[in-house]
């Protein structure tokens, strides 16, 4: 019954986020350029290690791993579809597949009726709803994490391998924390531990040729991070709160047993981001999170011998559980545009079926603006244009949608001091896109067309 329940659940919100499919992808901030590297790639026929396209003139190294980027050029190539159109199709599969690979796992390490449970808690947490409904290396590869601690827990190498060296070419932040998980529970199981070394090993030889370019471009890269590790206590779900706590003293309960070492072994290797990007904590841990949650949940009931209350309470949290907003979280609060409330329920199945998390908005700014200023580019400007932009997403969006490259990019992360001094220097044009309240800041700019809250002008011709 419970693994019917499950596929039951799977399959409903695959259909649910197919008949959501204009509201895709759920969120946008980050698509724009990450379509735009496939599309680079599409364009020069390979993985392409400079990028043109932002930063014109200059551009700057490409340096984020290349997974995504390639799948998204191969599909674009094999399939015709445009590029946001492709980004849906990731949308669109990465949630699905993320309750997929957490029943997987806790089915094959436990049992079905965990599997359940784990499942429904994960159906709980929306912010991680909305980022898989994204178009991110994390939000692809956090789906398959389950499925890679289920081959590491087996001692299927090349399956391990595999996965972990696309997790590798995929990012640069998250893998080490996958990475973390399995050093910790080879540390504690003493038969893993050469296994760990093979795995990593030869995983990280793989990746070496990325290593290398990374390291001829080290003068690129800076950190940036956002540290407020309160952050994770701004907002929870009452219900999987306790059932999370349950599951941890379950857990330690029976820590002898090697599958609860390797669970709380990844619910500990997340800690860490909470003190190096602190919004990140929220977005991916909830993937090992829900199966702690089912854990505990399962303990918890094991005491209540009511027949089915285990498995309505579930569904109710499920679809229902009620999310509590302490006051100074203003971030989710304008997420899901719940104006101010404190204590409010935001599920994935509520906004959903409400499209409550989807608004007339595009990057901040209205769609239909956005759609006109595209027109507006394309014809007013030539092909070789280069456009001042100031806003990173919209700047990769109107390169994406136009072929317009503009002065500006995405994750600052990768940038040298000079950057803008010689994108200065290199300048083509006298366009601007500025949002209004920038452009009431310039001084002897002339407007040539006005589109919402999006301006664009030139400066003033000296003289006039």
């Amino acid at each position: 019954m419970h693994d019917k329940l499950s596929m039951g659940l799977i399959i409903c919100f695959t259909v649910m986020m197919i008949v959501n499919w204009d509201g895709l992808p759920v969120a946008e901030t980050d698509a724009p350029y990450h379509l735009l590297m496939g599309k680079m790639y599409s364009d020069y026929g390979r993985i392409v290690l400079w990028d043109y396209y932002e930063f014109a003139p200059v551009g700057r190294p490409q340096l984020y791993p290349p997974f995504l980027h390639t799948l998204i050029w191969w599909i674009h190539d094999l399939t015709k579809l445009d590029f946001w159109s492709i980004g849906k199709i990731f949308s669109l599969i990465q949630y699905p597949l993320s309750l997929f690979s957490v029943w997987l796992f806790a089915k094959k390490i436990f049992d079905s009726k965990i599997a359940f449970a784990s499942v429904c808690g994960l159906l709980t947490y929306a912010i991680f709803w909305r980022w898989e409904g994204s178009v991110a290396p994390t939000a692809f590869i956090v789906a398959f994490y389950p499925i890679f601690l289920y081959f590491f827990y087996k001692r299927n190498f090349l399956a391990s391998v595999i996965l972990l060296t696309m997790f590798l070419y995929s990012h640069l932040g998250i893998p080490y924390v996958f990475i973390l998980s399995v050093l910790i529970f080879s540390i504690v199981e003493k038969e893993y531990r050469k296994f760990f070394l093979k795995v990593v090993g030869v995983s990280f030889l793989l990746f070496s040729p990325w290593i290398v370019h990374l390291f001829l471009n080290r003068s690129w890269i800076a950190t940036n991070s956002t540290i407020f590790p309160l952050i994770i206590f701004s907002d929870f779900n009452i219900v999987g709160f306790i059932f999370i706590l349950a599951g941890i003293y379950y857990i330690f309960k029976n820590i002898y047993d090697k599958k609860y070492k390797l669970v709380l072994a990844s619910f500990i290797s997340f800690f860490p981001i909470i003190f190096m990007y602190s919004m990140r904590y929220k977005i991916h841990s909830p993937i090992i999170n829900s199966i702690v949650f089912g854990i505990g949940a399962v303990y918890i009931f094991s005491k209540i011998r009511v027949k089915y209350v285990f498995v309505i309470t579930l569904l109710l949290t499920a679809l229902f559980s009620p999310t509590i907003y302490l006051p100074y979280e203003k971030i989710n609060i304008q997420y899901y545009n719940l104006a101010h409330e404190k204590i409010a329920i935001v599920t994935p199945f509520l906004l959903m079926v409400t499209k409550s998390y989807k608004d007339s908005h595009l990057f901040g700014f209205e769609k239909e603006d956005i759609d006109e200023l595209i027109e507006w580019i394309k014809e007013n400007t030539p092909g070789d244009e280069i456009l001042h932009v100031i806003h990173g997403p919209l700047g990769c969006y109107i390169t994406l949608m136009t072929g317009r490259r503009t002065d500006v990019g995405m994750y600052a992360e990768a940038r040298s001091e000079n950057t803008f001094i010689e994108i200065i220097k290199n300048r083509k044009s006298g366009i601007f896109i500025f949002e209004k309240r920038i452009f009431e800041t310039m001084p002897d700019m002339e407007i040539l067309s006005v589109f919402g809250n999006i301006i664009v002008a030139t400066p003033r011709v000296s003289g006039e």
